[in-house]
């Protein structure tokens, strides 16, 4: 361990070593870093310090936004290198550290980069089909595509299919309405009529073309609306919204310093 911090204990037992590594490089860049608080209600600003010899030309600094109230631990950074790295940036290490985080939330440490012992293990139940209806489904519709891949090679071969899924229908009603757990009598498969050889391939399949009575559907007719069409409207940076968010904090504090003073002035005059 190199600053013996909380969080460095607990990102060494937790992430795996490549992982560890890329966390190490962002907790060691939070010493260059300097930070304000914006808001007590956790909004910080953070830069990067003007008095290192290899700074940048034009400074940039963050916006982190903090809420740690009933419960939660949320932190975000304008960066969103979380979103992107599934990592912390320097800039929330650098609240944390700061402001005396012992912990990082769990939230924060994805299950991918874990240690395979510190893995969060859930214990999956043993599914089978009669307690999963997912895996029924999946097994009837694969059995069910080749069946009418092969039906619809011929005529004679779908016509055949379609009788047999009236007759299997009714079966599966009965089964499904009775109530009784005797085995319900299901007539037997008649067996398909006789059918002429074929030499085509399973992949060569032939589509049934669309009667001539069938109706062609097609994509309802689009109206414009009237009127002038909406201008996009631009995406505001982080900072440009916290700005916005204080200048109409200003204008409400100075409407109500003005009409406390007329309302002196009207008590005065009377």
């Amino acid at each position: 361990m190199e600053f013996g911090y909380g969080i460095e204990l607990q990102a060494m037992e937790m992430y795996n070593r490549n992982i560890f590594s890329k966390f190490m490089n962002e907790l060691r860049a939070t010493p260059r870093l300097s930070y304000k608080e914006l808001e007590p209600q956790g909004h910080y600003e953070v830069w990067e310090k003007k008095n290192q010899v290899h700074s940048r030309h034009r400074t940039r600094k963050y916006i982190v936004v903090t809420d740690l109230t009933g419960g939660r631990d949320d932190y975000s950074c304008i960066c969103s290198k979380f979103s992107k790295d599934g990592i912390l940036c320097s800039h929330i290490l650098k609240i944390m550290v700061e402001t005396e985080v012992p912990k990082i939330p769990e939230k924060y440490i994805i299950e991918r980069w874990r240690k395979k012992e510190k893995k969060m293990n859930q214990k999956i139940l043993a599914t089978s089909t009669e307690t999963n209806d997912i895996l029924r489904f999946n097994i009837l519709s694969r059995e069910a595509t080749q069946l009418t891949s092969k039906g619809a090679k011929k005529d004679e071969a779908m016509q055949y299919l379609l009788e047999e899924f009236k007759r299997i229908g009714k079966n599966l009603e009965n089964i499904l309405s009775s109530t009784n757990t005797e085995p319900t009598e299901i007539t037997a498969i008649a067996p398909p009529p006789a059918q002429e050889n074929e030499n085509t391939n399973e992949s060569q399949l032939e589509y049934r073309q669309p009667l001539e009575d069938e109706s062609n559907i097609q994509d309802p007719l689009t109206i414009k609306k009237k009127g002038r069409p909406e201008k996009p409207k631009r995406w505001k940076a982080m900072v440009e919204q916290e700005r916005e968010k204080t200048k109409a904090k200003a204008k409400k504090k100075a409407k109500k310093a003005e009409t406390s003073s007329k309302n002196l002035k009207l008590i005065q005059t009377q």
